[in-house]
C-alpha cells in the first residue's frame, strides 16, 4: 500500500514538474518573441532594414504572430526591394485580420509594383457565404448552436405531450428545432474538414516557369514572377501544382514558393 502511494506521489510530482517546465518554456518563448519584435521596431526606425527583417523572423520563429509583426516585417522587406517577402508577410497579416485597411493598402502597393497582372476569377457565391459564416463564428460555435437546438428538440418532444400546447404547435416547434440542428451540426463538421481559406503561397524567387508536368522537360505554359500569390493544389516531390489567379494550372519547383 505504501509503495503504491509512493509511486502515485512520484507520478504526480513528474506531472507537476512537466507542466511547470512547459509553462516556463512557453513564457520564455513569449519573452524572446516580444524582445525580438521590439528590437526589430528599433532597427526599422533606424533604417537598418535587413537587421530588422532578421529580428522579425526571430520573433515569428519564437511563436509570435500578429498583424503588427507581419506588417512591420513586410515594410522592412519592401524597403530592401524584396517584393516577394513583403507580399508574404502582408498575406500572413491579412489571414489574421482580413479587413485591415492598412494591410490591404500595403498589398495594393506591392501589387502595383510586381510584374504579373493576371485577371482574377470571381469567387464562387457559395465560397463567399462560407467565408462570411466562418468570420461570424468558428466550426465549434456552429456545432454548439446545433447541439443546443437538438437539446431543445429533445425537451420539446419529451415534455410537450404533457402540456396544454396544441399538437400542431408542438409539431412546428419540433420541426423548427430538429432541421436547423441537423443542418448546423453537419455544416460544422464540413467546415472543420474543408475551411474556406485556400492554402496559398507567394513567389519569392525572381521568376518561375509554369510547366504542364512536374519535370524540367515539360512544356512551358507561362512565366510568373516575384510577389505573385498562387493557390496550392498538390505536391509531387520537388514540384508543386499551382493555380494562378486567372484559373490556369501548372507545375513549378517548390523551392521558388513560400507558403503563406
Amino acid at each position: 500500500m505504501i509503495n503504491r502511494f509512493a509511486i502515485l506521489l512520484f507520478a504526480c510530482a513528474l506531472i507537476t514538474i512537466g507542466c511547470s517546465s512547459s509553462e516556463t518554456d512557453s513564457a520564455d518563448g513569449l519573452r524572446m518573441a516580444v524582445s525580438a519584435f521590439d528590437e526589430g521596431n528599433v532597427l526599422l526606425a533606424a533604417g537598418r532594414y535587413r537587421d530588422a527583417a532578421t529580428a522579425y523572423d526571430r520573433a515569428s520563429t519564437a511563436g509570435m504572430h500578429s498583424v503588427e509583426l507581419h506588417y512591420n516585417a513586410a515594410l522592412a522587406w519592401y524597403r530592401l526591394d524584396e517584393l516577394g517577402r513583403a507580399m508574404l508577410h502582408l498575406e500572413r497579416a491579412r489571414r489574421i485580420d482580413p479587413e485591415n485597411r492598412v494591410v490591404l493598402h500595403g498589398i495594393s502597393i506591392v501589387e502595383a509594383r510586381r510584374e504579373d497582372a493576371f485577371s482574377q476569377l470571381p469567387e464562387p457565391f457559395t465560397i463567399q457565404i462560407h467565408r462570411a459564416l466562418m468570420r461570424f463564428m468558428s466550426p465549434p460555435g456552429w456545432f454548439l448552436a446545433g447541439f443546443l437546438l437538438l437539446a431543445a428538440f429533445t425537451v420539446i418532444r419529451a415534455v410537450g405531450p404533457g402540456t396544454n400546447v396544441r399538437e400542431e404547435w408542438l409539431r412546428r416547434a419540433r420541426f423548427s428545432t430538429i432541421v436547423p440542428a441537423v443542418v448546423l451540426i453537419l455544416y460544422a463538421f464540413a467546415a472543420s474538414i474543408n475551411p474556406p481559406v485556400t492554402e496559398s503561397a507567394v513567389v519569392t524567387s525572381g521568376q518561375l516557369v509554369v510547366r504542364d508536368q512536374p519535370a524540367d522537360d515539360g512544356t512551358d505554359i507561362v512565366r510568373i514572377h516575384e510577389a505573385l500569390v498562387v493557390d496550392l493544389i498538390t505536391d509531387a516531390g520537388d514540384w508543386v501544382l499551382i493555380r494562378l489567379p486567372n484559373g490556369t494550372t501548372g507545375w513549378v519547383p517548390s523551392g521558388g514558393l513560400t507558403r503563406v
